[in-house]
């Protein structure tokens, strides 16, 4: 999984019941991926593994091989690499397939213990959390510019404008303020601060969602 997955990466039936648990008020994630568990009905497929294979501590070739034919496979199919150190001490790990192409991003490289039956569920339930983790800030990132670009459309921004209500921006109060840059597919402005007496101008991004409450109302420290 990429780093920052945008909503089209992630299953349908994911965004949904992430939508759904957001729009249910659930905050903390263990709540939203119980309840998105429960929605998709399931991880949505099983921990097959694919082979178990030893190697020597260092042996990166072999492991970036198998680790590619992890890749290529179904999801949920992973591999026990079983690693041996010169002392004689053995640890394992066991990296499994998102399904994109890619290795789960949450729990690959994590300590796996062949002995426990659990082991490849709970790998699959880790990775599956993850994807959750990334599909609520995804879903929010996207709710977030949706707010931000219906504001910049409803108020007419445009670059060069000044205004003139006072700003707080941490604990400053600023008397005015001139658009300097507006991101039109993000929703974000850029503002030229000014304090009345300081010859400083600092900057600061805002949505405009925010800028435009700001407006809105009596200047009060955020």
């Amino acid at each position: 999984m990429k780093l920052n997955p945008v909503i089209s990466e992630f299953p349908a039936a994911m965004v949904t019941t992430v939508e759904a648990a957001l729009d249910a008020g659930l905050f903390y994630d263990t709540d939203i991926h119980r309840a998105v568990l429960e929605g998709m009905g399931g991880p949505g497929c099983q921990p097959v593994l694919l082979r178990e294979v030893d190697l020597a501590l260092g042996d990166r070739a072999t492991e970036r091989a198998i680790c590619e034919e992890v890749k290529r496979s179904p999801r949920g199919t992973y591999a026990i690499l079983r690693y041996h150190r010169d002392d004689g001490y053995v640890y394992h790990r066991a990296p499994m397939a998102d399904g994109t192409g890619d290795l789960s991003g949450h729990g690959t490289n994590d300590p796996f213990d062949p002995t426990d039956p659990a082991a490849p569920a709970h790998t699959l339930d880790r990775m599956v959390g993850y994807e959750i983790y990334k599909c609520r800030h995804a879903v929010g990132e996207a709710r977030e510019r949706a707010k931000n670009l219906a504001a910049l459309a409803a108020t007419g921004f445009t670059v060069g404008q000044r205004l003139t209500h006072p700003l707080c921006v941490g604990r400053h109060t600023y008397s005015s303020a001139t658009i300097v840059e507006i991101s039109p597919t993000e929703g974000w402005v850029v503002l030229e601060m000014v304090k009345r007496g300081s010859p400083r101008r600092p900057r600061t991004t805002m949505g405009a969602a925010i800028l435009a409450e700001d407006l809105a109302a009596p200047a009060v420290p955020r």
